[in-house]
C-alpha cells in the first residue's frame, strides 16, 4: 500500500475524508505516523527528505527550483526557469531524467513529454529552494518566462498560430498564475501589470471572467478581488469592472475593451440584452478606434448575436454579414465564446425572415466597410416591445430554455445543449416563471406542452 494512503487511513479515525483533505495542504507532517516505524516511513515529509538526502548536489539543486513550477511542465520550460548558475541550461534535460527513478517527479508521456511534482514533493522542495537563497533569482526567471509566452501569445493573436499559443498558455496556466501572484503580491508589481495586461484578452477569449476580475483588480490596486475567485458572476462582473476604470492610460485602450466586452458577455449570460448591447457597442467602437481589426469584428459579431436575441434579425443578418466580410481569411476569430451562438443566430435569422429577406439583409451587410459597420451598429438599439406578462412576454432564449424543460432536460443538460452557463439557465428559468406566474419546472412542462398540443 503507498505510503500516502497508509498514513491518510490512519488519520481517518479522527479526522474525516473531507476534513483530512482540506488540512493536507501546507501541512505535510500531519500525515504521520508512529515512533514504532523506521525514520523514512513515520511522515511524507520524512519518505521525501530520506529520497532527497540520496541525491547528488545538482539534483537538489533542481528539485528546488521546480518547486516554482506548478501543475505540469515541460522540459523547455524546465530549462528556461531552472537554468543558472551553477546549473547549465544544457544540464537540465540529463539531470531531469533522474529524478522519475527516484519517485521525485512524475512523467506524463506524450508527443512532448510532460512533469510534474506531487505537492507534497512540491512544498518539500520549495522550503529547500526557501533555505538556498535563490529562491527570488528563479520566481524572476518563472516570470520571465510567463512574460514571453505572454508575448507571443498576443503577437499571434490575428493570425492562424494562435491556437498553438493559447494552448500553451492553457498547459502552462498553473505556473503562470504562480508568477502573476508573486509579480503582484510586491516582488515586481510592474511587470506583474504587463503581464496581467497582455492576458487579458486570453482570459476572456476562454471565458476566464472570475481569473480577469481577481489579476485585473489586483494589478489596477482595486480592492476586494478575492470576491470575484469565488466564481460569483456578478462579483466577477464588478471586480472586472472596476479594473476597467482603473488601468488608466496601461496598455488601455485594447485591453480596456477587452473588458468591456467581458461586461457586455456576463450581461448577456444574466439575460440583461440591453446592458449587453450597450457594452458590446461601446467596446466594438473602442477597437476599431485604436485600428484592432480583429477585435472590432469580434464586436460587430456578438452585436449580431444581441440582435438577433432582441428580435431585431434584419439587424443580426446585416451586422453578421459585416463581422464575416471584415473578417480576412487568414484572421482567426480573437473572442471565441460566442461563435455557437453566432451560428445560432444566423440560422434563426434565415428561418424567422426567410431565404429572400436572409439574403437581402446578409448582402446588405457584406457590402459595408468595417467603419460603416461600426457606425451602423452604434445606431442600433431597442428590442421588439412584448407585453410584460404571458407566453408573449418569453424571449426566443426563454422559450429554447422552456422547449428543453418539455424533454425532461435538467439545468446542467440545457446548458450543455444551448452552449451556456447552468447560471444563466436558472436565470432564464426565473424570469419564465415570474412571467408565467408559476412556480414549478412541472407546471412548466405542463403548460408548455398544452400549448403546443394547442398550436398543432
Amino acid at each position: 500500500m503507498p505510503l500516502a494512503i497508509e498514513l491518510a487511513a490512519a488519520r481517518c479515525r479522527t479526522l474525516g475524508p473531507a476534513q483530512l483533505a482540506a488540512r493536507l495542504e501546507g501541512h505535510p507532517g500531519l500525515l504521520a505516523g508512529g515512533a514504532a516505524r523506521p525514520g523514512r516511513h513515520r511522515s511524507l515529509d520524512a519518505r521525501v527528505a530520506w529520497s532527497y538526502e540520496l541525491l547528488g548536489e545538482a539534483d537538489r539543486r533542481l528539485l528546488a527550483r521546480l518547486s516554482v513550477l506548478r501543475g505540469g511542465f515541460d522540459l523547455e520550460v524546465a530549462e528556461r526557469v531552472c537554468g543558472g548558475e551553477p546549473l547549465a541550461a544544457q544540464a537540465i534535460a540529463g539531470l531531469l531524467a533522474s529524478l522519475p527513478d527516484k519517485s521525485l517527479v512524475q512523467v506524463q508521456a506524450g508527443a512532448v513529454i510532460r512533469y510534474w511534482l506531487l505537492e507534497t514533493v512540491r512544498q518539500f522542495a520549495a522550503g529547500r529552494l526557501a533555505a538556498s537563497g535563490e529562491e527570488t533569482a528563479v520566481h524572476a526567471r518563472l516570470l520571465g518566462w510567463a512574460l514571453e509566452v505572454a508575448r507571443s501569445a498576443e503577437a499571434a493573436l490575428p493570425g492562424p498560430e494562435r491556437t498553438d499559443w493559447f494552448s500553451r498558455l492553457s498547459a502552462g496556466q498553473a505556473s503562470i498564475r504562480a508568477a502573476l501572484s508573486w509579480a503582484l503580491g510586491g516582488a515586481e508589481p510592474e511587470a506583474g501589470r504587463d503581464l496581467a495586461a497582455r492576458l487579458a484578452r486570453w482570459w476572456v477569449a476562454t471565458g476566464r471572467y472570475s481569473e480577469a476580475g481577481q489579476f485585473l483588480a489586483a494589478a489596477a490596486d482595486v480592492p476586494g478581488p478575492a470576491a470575484a475567485i469565488a466564481g460569483d458572476q456578478s462579483t466577477s462582473a464588478a471586480a472586472v469592472g472596476e479594473a476597467r476604470a482603473a488601468l488608466g492610460d496601461r496598455r488601455q485602450a485594447i485591453t480596456a475593451a477587452a473588458l468591456t466586452y467581458a461586461e457586455g458577455v456576463m450581461a448577456w449570460h444574466r439575460g440583461e440584452l440591453a446592458e449587453a448591447e450597450r457594452m458590446a457597442r461601446e467596446a466594438t467602437a473602442q477597437w476599431h478606434r485604436c485600428g484592432n481589426r480583429m477585435g472590432a469584428c469580434d464586436g460587430l459579431e456578438f452585436l449580431g448575436v444581441l440582435a438577433a436575441a432582441r428580435e431585431r434579425f434584419p439587424d443580426a443578418a446585416r451586422l453578421l454579414a459585416a463581422a464575416d466580410a471584415a473578417r480576412p481569411p487568414l484572421l482567426a476569430p480573437g473572442l471565441t465564446a460566442n461563435r455557437d451562438a453566432a451560428a445560432r443566430a444566423v440560422t434563426q435569422a434565415r428561418d424567422i425572415l426567410g431565404d429572400d429577406r436572409f439574403t437581402q439583409a446578409w448582402d446588405q451587410g457584406h457590402a459595408l466597410a468595417l467603419g460603416d459597420a461600426v457606425t451602423y451598429a452604434a445606431r442600433k438599439g431597442g428590442g421588439r416591445k412584448r407585453p410584460a406578462t404571458g407566453w408573449a412576454s418569453l424571449t426566443p432564449a426563454e422559450l429554447e430554455v422552456v422547449r428543453l424543460v418539455g424533454e425532461g432536460l435538467r439545468n446542467d443538460a440545457i446548458a450543455r445543449r444551448l452552449f451556456i452557463a447552468p447560471g444563466t439557465v436558472k436565470v432564464h428559468l426565473s424570469h419564465v416563471f415570474g412571467k408565467l406566474g408559476i412556480t414549478t419546472r412541472a407546471e412548466l412542462a405542463a403548460q408548455a406542452a398544452s400549448r403546443d398540443q394547442t398550436a398543432g
